[in-house]
């Protein structure tokens, strides 16, 4: 199994883009792919994180987009960056499970120990 993270300078700079046409490339990998969001999808005030996989291809959301580009599985973790820690057990079950990882997060490499660490800049 291969665990790919793709961080970036910035929001914006083209890191869902770039696992996408690594996605459409790479098919036979069967990608799992996790985006970790601080900025959107607010936990609730009881929970440090929310986990929700998505179940629909779509260019409206980036994890609609990494299955449009052939994505095995495609989940979206919403947790403070303070919080990510919390997170962890779950997510390293979710990572497991699964063939081949990419993850779409700069924190996540104060957690987890990627094979490859890539940096989009803008």
């Amino acid at each position: 199994m291969a665990i790919v993270v793709i961080g970036g300078q910035a929001r914006k700079v083209g890191k869902t883009s770039i696992i996408t046409g690594l996605i459409a490339a790479l098919p036979e990998y069967e990608w799992t792919v996790i985006k970790i969001t601080p900025h959107e999808h607010k936990p609730p005030v009881d929970q440090p994180f929310t986990v929700s996989e998505e179940l629909y291809t779509s260019t409206a959301t980036d994890t609609g987009r990494y299955l449009a580009a052939g994505a095995a599985k495609a989940l979206l973790l919403s947790v403070g960056n303070a919080r990510l820690v919390d997170a962890m057990p779950h997510l390293q079950r979710a990572i497991a499970t699964a063939k081949n990882v990419f993850i779409e997060s700069n924190s996540i490499v104060e957690h987890l120990r990627p094979d490859v660490y890539m940096v989009v800049l803008d």
